[in-house]
């Protein structure tokens, strides 16, 4: 992989406030929870700073450039990522390309609003999944939204019985024991919940109602 893909690898990674390299918890990722493994993760700091992280991966090939050709290498790998991401620019934003500059200049760009938004969406819940639902998209949406995912099997965080528990993901009628505490939705309550950035009622979502006409799908 070229130094100029890790660059862009490196930034992409950082922009959802994860580590490059990722750091895989392997008993997971052996369970197929690859996107869980990768996502407990994340950076504790919201805003960590991708241009420190882009110089430490230079460090190892400038050690063996001359301080002559140091300065001018990287003006051009500041250039080539500003290239290589200002096509990506929606056309329609005003002051996208500023925006881009400042970051490849060093300086801290605000999230917007919509972020903080979408980061908080789930925050202070907690989600069970039940074996017989979609579990890997979900164990990527959840915690990207601001909730604390777990599921049914080894690895899992913690338990069914977990009493902090506010929502359960099921795809069917409960054979056990059911937990007053909680609410049971189907999984498309979360996927609509995101598209619409809204914690939507939970009525139309239950088990045994037809929840795929209540919105867009997620995509």
């Amino acid at each position: 992989m070229s130094l100029f893909s890790v660059l862009l690898i490196s930034r992409l990674y950082h922009s959802i406030n994860l580590k490059y390299p990722p750091i895989l918890d392997p008993q997971l990722e052996a369970l197929a929870a690859d996107l869980y493994a990768l996502s407990r993760y994340a950076n504790a700091d919201p805003k960590p700073s991708v241009l420190n992280s882009e110089a430490s991966l230079l460090a190892g090939s400038e050690q063996v450039e001359s301080k002559q050709n140091r300065a001018v290498t990287e003006k051009e790998h500041s250039e080539l990522r500003l290239a290589q991401l200002q096509h990506q620019l929606p056309s329609n934003e005003p002051g996208a390309l500023m925006q881009l500059v400042d970051k490849v200049a060093g300086e801290e760009v605000e999230e917007d609003h919509d972020t903080r938004e979408c980061k908080n969406l789930f925050k202070n819940m907690k989600f069970f999944l039940s074996r017989e639902v979609p579990r890997e998209s979900l164990l990527f949406v959840i915690p990207a939204f601001g909730g604390t995912v777990s599921w049914e099997g080894k690895g899992a965080p913690f338990g069914e019985s977990d009493d902090s528990i506010t929502h359960q993901i099921v795809d069917r009628e409960a054979q056990g024991h059911r937990f007053l505490s909680r609410e049971y939705v189907q999984p498309q309550w979360v996927y609509d919940s995101v598209n619409t950035r809204v914690i939507l009622p939970t009525e139309k979502y239950m088990v045994g109602k037809d929840s795929s006409t209540a919105l867009v799908t997620f995509c």
